[in-house]
């Protein structure tokens, strides 16, 4: 008897390993491409916010720093996200200004970003921290990680969100 195992790799490719009684005749039919099909709908993430542009405004709940990670609270304003905190996962985007309470928000959460504050060490991902910072590193007392980006330089991230781990 014949056994197939399939391993899946990231780039949809399918490697098949044959094992059986010596001499056992197999043969090997190419899937149709609605497998194919189906198994990119499995593998790609959920549907991101909507907006084509990346860019969304919100009402700020409470006073928001620029270059800030938000969640929406329970009236769908914007508040700061918290990776402490585990309903924060659903990230709304980042801040690109610092507003006052009330005010319009404008959040983005796709292309590039750049902060001059920033000191991130490039090629490595940026998570959400605590109170809506953003971080090369899980901060300790962390409920989930959650990759925002990955830092192209110092100063320049690109927006890149990923589903939250939790711990």
């Amino acid at each position: 008897m014949a056994q197939i195992a399939l391993t899946l790799a990231p780039t949809l490719a399918v490697d098949i390993t044959l094992t059986g009684a010596a001499g056992a005749g197999v043969s090997v039919v190419p899937p149709p491409p609605v497998v194919a099909a189906a198994l990119y709908e499995v593998m790609r993430g959920p549907q991101g916010l909507p907006g084509g542009s990346g860019a969304t405004t919100y009402t700020a709940a409470v006073p928001l720093g620029g270059h800030l990670a938000v969640t929406l609270g329970a009236a769908g304003d914007a508040i700061p996200a918290d990776a402490a905190t585990a309903w924060h996962y659903a990230v709304a985007g980042i801040t690109t200004g610092a507003v006052i309470a009330g005010a319009p928000a404008t959040v983005v959460t796709t292309g590039s970003l750049e902060h001059s504050g920033w000191t991130f060490s490039p090629n490595l991902p940026v998570f959400l921290g605590l109170n809506g910072a953003l971080t090369q590193t899980v901060p300790g007392g962390a409920v989930f990680s959650k990759v925002l980006g990955i830092a192209i330089t110092p100063t320049r991230i690109t927006l890149d969100f990923q589903p939250a781990i939790f711990r």
